[in-house]
């Protein structure tokens, strides 16, 4: 079949999703275009799209919030849909994205497919203003979706809440590849760190969201306990500086590395544990890769976590914005070195059922099984429709005719 894919979020969890999904489907015999907006895009992901022959990518500018450019970005879209089409699939992901693909699944024979990868009215940090407007926008572009993916129980659940009806929505989990973990290193050496100590591992944007906050809160609690305690944090955000402050007003210079952003995979076989305080997920990619690492995971109960950590079994389960709670919970595990080998050893074996090859197949079943709105598929699997003829210029989206 003819897939479009649409990522204005082309970085983190949202973009490794994207291009694994994208390459999954190209392997699987279909044709891909991938529009992306370049601005919030990882260069190493992008590498990994001209690693694959067979994906058409593209780039486009596009804005996060809301702008009367996304008129135009709209009409480019278009341009590109009709220049490359007929699609049988537009599938976008992040809330911008989907926008753009449900609005021109409208003037399409394509079916319609959109993965928010956490919505939005998850936060709790909304105002009950606009809370009701995002609440209002999702249930609307619902109408024009064929159907709506979620990455785990609890955010269908969510979106059956907003009001979305049950038999548009469909759950899929996220699956990562098993390969780009560097071999376990000496990290302690290479941070200059006494050999004892135990590292506790953050992985994600430094964002509200991602609960950061109530981690440092908790990070003083356990240092009058455990000295040797050591917090690494991997990523980068706009709440870079507010954070580095909290950290130094908390007297934690000493205990607290910041990496910036940096690949997760090469530090991840070097953490004893981590932690995700997040205020809401969909489903972490961290957390994945941390069961693939064998680490055992303190998290809150957001996205699919529930769904992926076992309580007192591969993690511990916090309640949100608990610093005291989040304290203890680190407190446990370093006192007890045979919990955190047998809690590493059950996340491991949970690792198995996170798998690229099932995403797939789950993405491609509802592919061909979604409501029909419009047209039947043009191609099946085993007879791929030939990529068009790309000229140099076709990778970035200005070499697209205006409308």
């Amino acid at each position: 079949m003819r897939i479009c894919y649409i990522a204005e979020a082309m970085s983190a969890g949202v973009g490794r999703h994207v291009v694994d999904l994208s390459r999954g489907m190209v392997r699987r015999g279909h044709h891909v275009h991938l529009i992306y907006a370049p601005n919030r895009a990882d260069p190493a992901l992008l590498a990994e799209l001209e690693e694959e022959p067979g994906l058409h990518s593209v780039s486009l500018p596009m804005e996060r919030s809301p702008t009367w450019r996304d008129g135009l970005v709209l009409l480019k879209l278009s341009a590109h849909l009709r220049r490359y089409g007929p699609f049988d699939i537009l599938h976008g992901h992040s809330s911008k994205a989907g926008l753009y693909s449900r609005l021109l699944g409208l003037l399409s024979t394509a079916g319609s497919i959109y993965t928010p990868h956490a919505f939005i009215t998850m936060s709790p940090g909304l105002s009950p203003a606009a809370a009701l407007v995002y609440r209002m926008a999702e249930l609307g572009l619902s109408l024009a979706s064929s159907r709506v993916v979620c990455t785990s129980g609890l955010e269908r659940t969510h979106a059956h809440r907003l009001g979305i009806s049950a038999r548009r929505l469909a759950v899929i989990h996220n699956g990562i590849q098993d390969r780009g973990f560097e071999p376990r290193e000496d990290l302690r050496q290479r941070l200059g760190l006494p050999s004892r100590t135990l590292l506790v591992g953050f992985v994600g944007r430094l964002e509200y969201q991602k609960g950061i906050d109530v981690l440092l809160a908790a990070m003083p609690l356990v240092q009058q306990q455990r000295a040797d305690v050591h917090l690494v944090m991997i990523g980068s955000g706009s709440l870079q500086d507010g954070l580095r402050r909290q950290a130094t007003a908390a007297g934690l210079e000493g205990c607290c590395t910041w990496l910036g952003e940096q690949p997760a995979r090469a530090y991840l076989p070097g953490f004893d544990l981590l932690v995700m305080p997040s205020r809401y997920e969909g489903l972490s990619y961290s957390l994945m890769e941390a069961l693939h690492c064998g680490l055992p995971v303190i998290c809150t109960p957001v996205g699919g976590a529930a769904e992926a950590i076992q309580h007192g079994v591969s993690g511990l389960i916090i309640p949100r914005e608990d610093s005291a709670a989040l304290a203890e919970a680190i407190l446990r595990l370093a006192r007890d070195p045979a919990l955190r080998s047998r809690m590493g050893v059950a996340a491991r074996a949970l690792s198995d059922r996170f798998t690229i090859d099932r995403m797939c197949a789950e993405t491609e079943a509802l592919y061909y099984g979604r409501p029909l709105r419009k047209a039947q598929i043009t191609a099946v699997r085993d007879q791929p429709v030939p990529a068009p003829g790309y000229a140099a210029g076709d990778r970035a989206m200005a070499a697209v005719p205006e409308p």
